[in-house]
């Protein structure tokens, strides 16, 4: 594909960019792509300097100027104005196809910030910050496409970010301005360090009815509490309380909650069942991420799936418990496992998309808080052990797994 020329800012910008939607073997360039000129995405941006945060709507709540994408975040004051989008490049073991979407995405971005230097002079400079415990909104959402740095402009009481280029080779290629408030770039939000967090409402719950001498996992309920200052948090229809790892009211994940049951596969008073302690709902036909206190009295975290699978191990210890579920995965499944949320999404379902895109919050804070690396995958094979332990439990008191 011969390269085309974007760097000028007459009308057809877009209409140009569109026709280098695909390679030579028609595989697509760009996921997202805006047709419209550098001077129509700064009228966008302009106007959501005006335009106010919350919108009434649910959140994320998805709007258009024209044919240019706006996103808008009642919860962190922040507009996006997404003009470009490529597919990542994991699937590109050569490089031609990540060497051609430079070739005509690289011009877009020149442009771009072409037009917000003639617009609003020189930038700031902001990098993210090296404090994992006070991290602006601005960090979190650099952190999660892992960049380092972005040119900002002060505008008023807001600002405007431009997100242009990678931040890993394998990462997509995207061009988004962001129009945040003065908190969301200067406030430390997720700041952790002057004092212990409150402990939750499913928190208090829970430890109140744990067998003795056994404790919730501290780093638990750090993140529970993370999500109740967030306000990921609700109640169910007989008032009892509940947390997600994520925004909005569609179940894209785990709901954490100290009001679940192993009724269904055991009896609740059976001799040792009190060392087995469901902590979330993890599909919307009643699976189950439980706490299952080993013969040591150590918490591992295992799976109880509502179709009758082998029991899983999910993780052995709570920051591994919590990387997997900053994941994104929309339900626990053992299908799942072994590939990114998204891998079974179609054309006319994205709920993987959805739902790690909507644990981006919780997953740039989970890698601050504990000073880890969320994968983009997660391995998760049968527990002869936990198997070994609940399985007479389940045949002489429960319907069994199978």
């Amino acid at each position: 594909m011969s390269t085309k020329d974007f760097s000028a800012s007459e009308d057809g910008f877009g209409d140009r960019l569109a026709e280098a939607a695909a390679d030579d073997q028609g595989k697509p360039l760009f996921e997202v792509f805006a047709d419209a000129s550098p001077e129509q995405a700064i009228e966008a941006t302009e106007l959501m300097l005006v335009e106010p945060w919350h919108t009434g709507e649910d959140t994320p709540f998805e709007h258009r100027i024209g044919d240019i994408s706006i996103t808008s975040s009642d919860d962190v004051d922040l507009h996006e104005i997404e003009l470009l989008r490529s597919p990542d490049f994991f699937d590109d073991p050569t490089g031609e196809h990540h060497a051609t979407v430079l070739e005509q995405a690289e011009p877009v971005a020149n442009a771009m910030e072409r037009a917000a230097r003639e617009a609003w002079g020189e930038p700031s400079v902001i990098q993210v910050s090296d404090d994992p415990h006070a991290c602006t909104v601005l960090d979190v959402v650099l952190t999660t496409l892992n960049h380092r740095s972005v040119p900002v402009w002060r505008r008023e009481e807001r600002y405007v970010a431009l997100i242009s280029g990678q931040g890993d080779k394998e990462l997509r290629f995207m061009v988004t301005f962001l129009v945040l408030s003065r908190a969301a770039v200067e406030d430390a939000v997720f700041d952790m360090v002057g004092g212990e967090p409150q402990a939750s409402a499913v928190e208090e719950q829970l430890a109140a009815d744990l067998p003795a001498k056994t404790t919730l996992p501290a780093e638990l309920g750090r993140a529970w509490s993370f999500m109740e200052s967030q306000g990921w948090s609700g109640e169910d229809a007989k008032g009892n309380p509940f947390l997600t790892p994520y925004p909005g009211e569609s179940q894209l994940g785990p709901v954490f909650s100290a009001n679940l049951s192993i009724r269904g596969w055991l009896d609740p008073d059976a001799p040792g069942a009190e060392r087995l302690v469901p902590i979330a709902e993890t599909d919307g036909s009643g699976g189950l991420a439980l706490l299952w206190f080993d013969d040591s009295g150590a918490p591992r975290f295992v799976g109880l799936s509502s179709e009758g699978d082998a029991a899983l191990r999910l993780a052995n210890d709570p920051v591994d418990f919590l990387r997997l579920v900053a994941i994104g995965y929309p339900e626990f499944v053992d299908y799942a496992f072994g590939a990114e949320p998204d891998a079974f999404d179609d054309e006319d379902e994205s709920d993987g998309q959805d739902s790690k895109e909507a644990h981006a919050r919780f997953r740039a804070w989970v890698e601050s808080e504990f000073e880890v690396t969320v994968p983009r995958v997660w391995e998760v094979r049968p527990d002869q052990e936990f198997d070994a332990w609940i399985r007479p439990l389940i045949d002489e008191y429960g319907i069994g797994l199978e």
